[in-house]
């Protein structure tokens, strides 16, 4: 992955963007991309969680509560940036309150979101799985080392 990266961001150019989508549960592998990605040179502009509404069958099985699968891709947006700089890291800043923060703003917002947006937003975003994707996407961006956030 890493030299797809270093490939992508080397035929990008200045101030241009790409997306990838992944699907793991595992905060180490979440760890291992990040790193790729951030050691070819790009921002991390954002990331989403992309319900796909269709499951693969381990998703499926993820559901049920027979494997620990999460049910929605995360995409990447990345930006190879106008200007190469350094880029500011909350690494390892209070990882434990990152977490609290992100997992109780999700929480206390989901109410309204589904009442908004009902066919977008449901119960459904309170399981483990959805939560592991919306940290992953909350931290990731940040710089915060994921390697030990697991579903």
């Amino acid at each position: 992955m890493a030299k797809s990266f270093h490939e992508m961001f080397r035929v990008l150019k200045p101030g241009r963007w790409c997306t990838i989508e992944l699907n793991n549960s595992d905060g180490s592998v979440f760890e291992v991309i990040k790193r790729g990605i951030m050691d070819a040179g790009f921002e991390i502009a954002n990331m989403l969680l992309l319900d796909k509404t269709q499951k693969s069958f381990k998703q499926i099985k993820g559901a049920k509560g027979i494997e620990e699968v999460v049910d929605k891709d995360v995409l990447f947006n990345l930006c190879k940036p106008a200007v190469i700089g350094t880029i500011e890291s909350t690494e390892d800043y209070d990882i434990e309150h990152q977490i609290t923060d992100a997992v109780t703003t999700h929480l206390m917002t989901l109410p309204d979101r589904i009442r908004v947006d009902p066919q977008k937003y449901t119960e459904d975003h309170r399981t483990m799985a959805t939560i592991n994707s919306m940290l992953m996407n909350t931290l990731i961006p940040k710089g915060v080392n994921v390697d030990r956030l697991n579903l």
